[in-house]
């Protein structure tokens, strides 16, 4: 007989994580996320520990890494940056396939060593074993009752600020700690039905991308008379767009394959195999893999990332030794060539220019030299007037 509440849990494993991008470092030392039109895939891994932080070897104070086969497999069938994936859903479960929090990672991330100290959805949130947290009002904190929180049963749990609590907002010309997070699972059925593969993302244009594209193709396949998601060949994409900084993202799209899905219902109507159907709404997935550190997410590390074409002779293990600057927002602004920058913007949109209006666009930025890379690409189409 099977054993009510063991017996009847289906999980389903990672198989491995495709990435947006790689990490690429500035002429100051310091590590920044580089967006890739493509997705970009990349055998060699962290062994990762039951938190999700990488192990370091003892005696060379090195990360361990291995190679992780299901994603060298999908370089050999789809090549190591392919422009779209086809997918399919395991689930329907919001919840499970595209999991989303406001998250605050904590510990010496330095060392990649983090933890998640707060996990918000906007309104309610529990913090992790931390009563007393660090730059907030913990009266504005109030606990509530219980009743309220049956999906977080463990830790302080209170009330969540979302985009207004000071740690989702940054400090000092710092970026935030915490950002809303959402991690993507799905199944690649060319490749394998008996496990998921995960991109995570912090961007607020593919979070709404990927549910708009979700609500979509729901609503789209009830029309074709199917009533779930589940097994349904998709295709995730990148769409070029640009962005209100004068650069250009790639948001997550997704889209149902409208060939292969008829190829899929005739195949079930034939009886024969299909990726339709296929009772995969029992299985959840591995609900460790949620509250993982992603530190390609995260602030800078002193171990090197791992990126696409790299070996592991590659890594870099210790960073640069690094001052950190001592200036503040209010520094950036009163730099007499900063100033210059935002007066010059002003008088060709013909708008005053105040300290306010400055240290709003400021906060954008992780350093002066960003901000001022910034000004530049919006000064430079009347510099290049100017000179022809």
């Amino acid at each position: 007989m099977p054993i009510k509440g063991i017996s009847d849990i289906l999980e389903l494993p990672r198989l491995g994580k495709i990435r947006l991008g790689t990490k690429k470092i500035s002429k100051k030392g310091n590590e920044y996320p580089d967006e890739s039109p493509e997705f970009v895939l990349n055998p060699i891994e962290e062994v990762l520990d039951k938190n999700g932080n990488p192990v370091i070897d003892k005696d060379t104070g090195k990360p361990l890494l291995r190679e992780n086969e299901h994603i060298k497999a999908l370089i050999d069938m789809f090549g190591t940056n392919p422009a779209k994936l086809k997918i399919a859903f395991p689930t329907a479960d919001m919840e499970l396939i595209c999991p989303q929090y406001m998250k605050w990672w904590g510990g010496d991330v330095k060392k990649k060593k983090a933890s998640l100290v707060c996990k918000g959805t906007g309104e309610w949130a529990y913090y992790k074993g931390q009563q007393h947290v660090n730059g907030l009002d913990v009266s504005q904190y109030p606990y509530v009752s219980d009743e309220l929180f049956k999906a977080f049963p463990n830790g302080f749990n209170r009330m969540c600020l979302g985009p207004n609590c000071p740690q989702a907002q940054g400090q000092n010309g710092k970026p935030p700690l915490c950002k809303a997070n959402m991690d993507l699972f799905f199944l690649v059925p060319d490749y394998s039905m008996f496990g998921v593969f995960q991109i995570s993302t912090t961007s607020f244009q593919a979070i709404k991308a990927i549910n708009s594209c979700l609500d979509v193709a729901a609503n789209a396949l009830r029309l074709q008379g199917l009533s779930s998601i589940i097994g349904v060949p998709m295709v995730l994409w990148r769409k070029r767009t640009p962005n209100s900084q004068g650069g250009v993202n790639y948001i997550l799209q997704l889209e149902v394959d409208v060939k292969d899905l008829e190829v899929q219902k005739k195949l079930l109507l034939e009886k024969k195999s299909s990726t339709l159907g296929l009772g995969f709404s029992r299985y959840t997935i591995d609900n460790n893999l949620f509250d993982m550190p992603d530190y390609d997410l995260l602030p800078q590390s002193d171990h090197g990332r791992i990126q696409t074409g790299q070996s592991a002779e590659d890594i870099v293990v210790e960073a640069p030794q690094l001052v950190e600057s001592t200036e503040t927002i209010e520094d950036w602004i009163a730099d007499p060539e900063i100033e210059a920058k935002f007066n010059a913007i002003g008088d060709i949109k013909g708008i005053p220019v105040t300290k306010a209006k400055m240290k709003a666009t400021a906060k954008n930025y992780h350093s002066k030299e960003d901000l001022a890379q910034y000004l530049d690409t919006l000064l430079a189409p009347v510099a290049q007037q100017e000179k022809s």
